[in-house]
């Protein structure tokens, strides 16, 4: 996402305010939801579905934003708490197909 485009979600976020925004990700998610399960079942529904992504990453570049607004971000390392997270996670998936690579070898 570009600089500008963050800032115009931070605007929007700040105008709207948390419970909305967090309200308006739930919606966005459901949407997603539905329209990725149109596309694998039609192809033909790549627009809608690139619709809806592009919504939800909105949402959650708002939401990101919102977070460090609500509470003095831990860091771990200089990273983000939820920085930090997203790279244990991480860590664990890429551990789960190291073991089903293995596994099938």
């Amino acid at each position: 996402m570009t600089e500008k485009n963050k800032e115009m979600c931070h605007n929007i976020a700040d105008y709207y305010g948390e419970k909305h925004q967090m309200l308006k990700a739930i919606e966005e998610m459901a949407e997603l939801t539905q329209a990725i399960i149109k596309y694998i079942e039609n192809p033909c529904e790549w627009d809608a579905f690139c619709g809806e992504l592009a919504d939800v990453n909105i949402m959650v570049e708002q939401l990101n934003y919102l977070v460090t607004k609500w509470v003095e971000p831990r860091m771990y390392n200089g990273i983000s708490d939820v920085d930090h997270r997203i790279g244990l996670k991480l860590k664990r998936l890429m551990k789960r197909i190291d073991m089903e690579v293995k596994y099938y070898e």
